[in-house]
């Protein structure tokens, strides 16, 4: 019915197998026809054995070698798939060799040896304009907790494109999705060079009101990531600013960071025409003679900054506060800011922030 060819195809020298697979109640193989979104509890399956299968003498390795057992299957019906991700030529398999789709892969829950037991496909996922290619597998695992789950693994044919953050580019690009407890966890990960610093990162797939969103967080190793690894460019006195739970959507990056023992958020993104991001750095609440050393024991000293937000614009460009390419994480601070500047200086409101740093912050001369 799944395939149609099956019905002349000459029968082999060797063993052949033809069966109809019953998995009703076989926990581990109903769950995999589950994760797939096929209801069928008896599966026409045929295919090869090895010719020293009935042997009970040798050893296991040996009776399951050349063991490969298919059927094509209908259309899946993954549930909670995104909807950037579409599916082609399912075939169900059982074999002893490792499939050719996951051998160059790292996952941990891989199984070390035969049989496994798959669904093979080809996977096309839509991100940010750009169809990524995939040799997809899905495969009955176990975890490192020895807990049963269903992965869906595979390599993107062709990685770079996938990061619309200038000077992030992907080097590899793989599905990592979960399915257990009878529900799909849908994640990518990889390797990538951000800036020509080699970092890896994994991806969170969501989907709300039909809109389909790649959440990627990125880490750097025991060296970490720093300030000038997102800019691209020398940062006087942030260049080793470390970075944590580093963030990128579309074309924004966000990060939590420490500075003048401070905690806040920095941001990176990239207006039009600009080749090096603008770099944003905001605080709740700093004392000004902590942010500049220099102040101490001057009259500055003692005073606050609060909703403080430090722009980074490249050299020779300039933004408007108006920019849509501004976070909303910082636009909020930025116009509280240029909305009191401009009870006294309207024309502050338009004035575009030049290159170099600009501070933005309220005074607090209270103490």
């Amino acid at each position: 019915k799944s395939d149609p060819a099956r019905k002349t195809k000459p029968i082999g020298e060797g063993v052949t197998l033809l069966a109809e697979l019953d998995i009703k109640g076989s926990g581990g193989m109903e769950q995999l026809m589950s994760a797939a979104g096929l209801k069928e509890t008896i599966l026409p399956i045929g295919g090869t054995l090895s010719p020293q299968v009935f042997d009970v003498k040798l050893p296991k390795e040996q009776r399951l070698k050349g063991m490969s057992l298919s059927m094509a299957l209908p259309n899946l019906s993954i549930p909670g798939i995104p909807s950037s991700f579409k599916m082609k030529a399912p075939i169900f398999n059982i074999s002893d060799a490792m499939p050719p789709a996951i051998a160059d892969l790292k996952n941990p829950n891989i199984p070390t040896a035969g049989p496994f037991t798959s669904i093979g496909m080809g996977l096309a996922m839509d991100a940010l304009g750009k169809v990524h290619e995939f040799d997809a597998l899905m495969l009955l695992a176990t975890d490192v907790s020895g807990k049963q789950i269903i992965d869906l693994m595979g390599r993107a044919k062709q990685p770079k494109g996938f990061f619309s953050f200038g000077g992030l580019t992907a080097t590899s690009l793989d599905l990592a999705s979960v399915y257990m407890d009878k529900s799909w966890e849908f994640k990518l990960e990889g390797e990538a060079e951000l800036n020509k610093k080699a970092v890896s990162y994994f991806v969170d797939v969501k989907q709300e009101s039909g809109k389909v969103e790649y959440v990627a967080t990125l880490e750097g190793g025991t060296a970490g990531i720093s300030a000038g690894d997102v800019a691209g460019r020398k940062v006087p006195g942030l260049d080793d600013l470390k970075l944590k739970k580093i963030t990128v959507t579309n074309d924004d990056l966000i990060a939590d960071l420490e500075y003048a023992s401070v905690k806040g958020e920095i941001a990176a993104f990239h207006p039009q025409g600009f080749p090096s991001a603008v770099m944003a750095i905001t605080l709740d609440k700093v004392g000004f003679s902590a942010l500049i050393p220099g102040t101490k024991g001057t009259p500055l000293d003692g005073i606050s900054l609060d909703k403080l937000t430090m722009m980074l614009v490249p050299e020779n460009k300039q933004l408007l506060p108006t920019d849509q390419a501004i976070p909303s994480i910082l636009s909020e601070n930025i116009n509280q800011v240029l909305a009191d500047l401009t009870k006294s200086d309207p024309a502050r409101k338009t004035k575009p922030i030049g290159e170099g740093v600009t501070l933005l912050a309220e005074l607090d001369i209270k103490g």
